[in-house]
């Protein structure tokens, strides 16, 4: 894994002023494409991740890797095969006794089992058998040391600049052609919602980028073609093509659901549809259902099954399923999902309308009713419920931060002044930041100006009287903000945040002349009172700057659970010189009052919130606080929020060879 110092911005398509080439106008059997499923093998480079159960082994022995759990080279090579299926349905000539190493086939493979061809092999075969597309396929992973485990979007990357132009060993058309091709295979790919994408899905913000802007870097080699410009050794031929990483495969669920070979076949039909959109042919006759079944009641986390909780992953997927797809009373086909905790089946059908059983002892039996179109794929999710209980969650009317647009003021209230100009101790001279009423108590974050000398009080509506002063003793303060903000935690503890300029790497930090930022989060335990008590304690603390190269991080947060088990979106506000302040969120998931997974969010929301703004009104140097009635929480303020296309994040190199 390579660190990776500067990384590209990325392409939008409103950004987009250059008109790509048309694909040479041949017909589906007159086509050939050059397929590489990457890596191969059972070794540490092949990416062996744990899955539940199968968390032993190890990759770098040779002589006895636990090839059960998952590895790149695995899912890669389905995915491929995947493809080539769907190739042959659109009419590529590809006789199957050949097999798909022979170069008569208009389908060839890099490999057809799990082990490695040469990268310089890869690149002279590419060049000399007439080939029309090259597809190198993927999946990712971070690479910096943060362990972002819930992230999770597409990437797309061809030889060249993401503005192309003509260099030395590097051919303008050839650039433009391929950028066209990683389109059309993206457009495909984000439609697949099971992934659950935390950013990155829109044309405006799809990550599309040339292999020398994205790793800010180059070499020269080539095959017996001539000499090639370009970062990714797999890339460096003379033929138009890409390398895709389709997901995160360091995002559990994903992971867990490319152990079922049939999910990896219906990404390798998307990128069959996204080849056959750019050359203008038909695409197949057949539809696909790709499905995920779960428990509707139980929620699921598992030490190698991280997510954000945001999402229908939080429910435990169910292994051994029987589903019976139907058409009136005929069968027409049967699917059982496996024991490696995704609940996916797949059925490939013609086109129309089905009914599906969904059979498993212990739950009430289920019927649904599908309708898919000719080339087209659907992805139902299923939820069963266990047949001895009429339980179900308490879905409260809340909007989540992440999926829903967000909470705004109303345009008025309606209140009655119980009484005013209440002097609170403490609060002279500063203006209150954050205030949280509960059970009759406010909790108060006052500042002064600039966010300095911030004090963190409990007051008593009901006496009028500060009851607890919090302690600051030895928090590590400073940064922009020496407290960013302030939440309450479902169960009544007080956790603030520092608000920090955090580096996205050590380079960065040196760049910027500063030592790398670190935000901090701390709680205080609570008295027999519930009220909080003696010196904070330090939760966790993240260098993570939302994706930002540089990063005012910790001005707002929220929390979301109890203090044990926890979810928390913090702002990130763009601080990199001379960009504008874009905000991203970091998402960090606490377990037993540990930090067990953090990550980005960077989907974009309505244009009714496009606008960050904070309305605070500063008040005189004798703080006066308008109370209600004490069960009714003070309006707050006004914080419209945008998240924007991404800044330049930094993934995991590939191999220079």
């Amino acid at each position: 894994m390579r660190t990776l110092t500067k990384a590209l911005a990325v392409f939008m398509a409103a950004a987009g002023v250059l008109i790509p080439q048309t694909a040479t106008a041949k017909s589906a059997s007159q086509l050939r494409i050059y397929i590489d499923p990457g890596h191969g093998g059972y070794t540490s480079i092949d990416r062996p991740l744990p899955i539940i159960n199968h968390s032993g082994g190890n990759g770098d022995d040779a002589n006895n890797p636990d090839t059960v759990k998952f590895y790149e080279s695995n899912t890669n090579l389905q995915k491929a095969f995947g493809v080539m299926e769907k190739l042959i349905e659109m009419g590529f000539s590809f006789d199957r006794s050949k097999g798909a190493r022979n170069f008569s086939n208009n389908i060839v493979m890099s490999r057809n089992a799990n082990w490695e061809t040469n990268l310089a092999t890869v690149r002279e075969e590419t060049d000399v058998n007439n080939i029309d597309m090259f597809l190198s396929i993927h999946s990712n992973a971070p690479g910096n040391s943060e362990p972002w485990n819930v992230t999770n979007y597409p990437l797309m990357l061809y030889r060249g600049y993401t503005s192309p132009r003509a260099d030395y060993a590097l051919d303008y058309n050839l650039q433009v052609q391929s950028r066209e091709m990683c389109w059309k295979l993206w457009r495909q790919i984000i439609e697949n919602p099971h992934h659950h994408w935390n950013g990155y899905n829109t044309e405006s913000t799809a990550y599309i980028s040339g292999d020398i802007d994205f790793y800010d870097d180059w070499i020269t080699s080539g095959t017996s073609k001539g000499e090639a410009k370009g970062y990714l050794g797999v890339l460096r031929h003379h033929v138009p093509g890409l390398l895709a990483e389709g997901y995160f495969h360091t995002y559990g669920p994903s992971r867990h659901r490319a152990m079922n070979w049939d999910v990896d076949r219906v990404e390798g039909a998307a990128y069959a549809r996204g080849i056959a959109d750019y050359f203008g042919i038909p695409r197949e006759n057949t539809g696909i259902i790709y499905g995920i079944i779960r428990d509707g009641d139980q929620t699921f986390w598992h030490s190698e099954y991280d997510h954000t909780s945001i999402n229908n992953d939080k429910y435990l997927p169910l292994n051994g399923v029987k589903v019976t797809l139907r058409k009136g009373s005929y069968v027409v086909a049967e699917y059982s999902t496996d024991d490696h905790y995704n609940g996916a089946f797949v059925f490939t059908v013609e086109p129309g309308t089905y009914e599906a059983d969904f059979v498993l002892d212990g739950y009430q039996d289920q019927t649904q009713t599908f309708t898919v179109g000719a080339s087209r794929t659907i992805y139902p999710e299923v939820m069963m419920h266990k047949g001895n209980s009429s339980y179900r969650p308490l879905e409260l009317n809340y909007p989540d931060p992440l999926k829903d647009t967000g909470i705004r003021g109303a345009d008025s209230f309606s209140v009655r002044a119980e009484y005013s100009d209440v002097d609170i101790p403490g609060m002279s001279g500063r203006w209150p930041r954050r205030v949280f009423a509960r059970n009759g108590l406010l909790y108060i974050m006052g500042v002064q100006g600039g966010g300095s000398n911030p004090i963190l009080l409990v007051y008593d509506t009901r006496t009028r009287r500060v009851v607890r002063e919090l302690s600051q003793s030895g928090m590590i303060l400073g940064g922009a903000r020496p407290i960013g903000d302030m939440a309450l935690t479902a169960d009544g503890h007080v956790v603030v945040c520092t608000e920090q300029f955090n580096q996205f790497n050590d380079y960065q930090a040196s760049q910027a002349g500063v030592s790398r930022g670190r935000t901090r989060f701390y709680y205080w335990n609570n008295d027999l009172r519930g009220l909080p008590t003696g010196s904070p304690v330090e939760l966790f603390s993240s260098t993570m700057t939302g994706n930002f190269y540089r990063a005012n991080a910790g001005h707002a947060f929220s929390y979301s659970g109890t203090l044990a088990n926890g979810r928390i979106v913090q702002s990130c506000i763009n601080a990199y010189p001379g960009s504008s302040n874009k905000i991203f969120y970091n998402i960090f998931n606490v377990r037993n009052r540990v930090l067990k997974e953090e990550g980005m969010f960077a989907n974009t929301v309505s244009d009714d919130y496009s606008t960050y703004r904070v309305s605070h009104q500063r008040r005189r140097a004798q703080t006066q606080l308008l109370l209600h009635r004490a069960h009714r929480q003070p309006r707050p303020e006004l914080l419209r929020r945008r998240l924007f296309p991404p800044r330049q994040p930094q993934l995991h190199g590939r191999s220079r060879q």
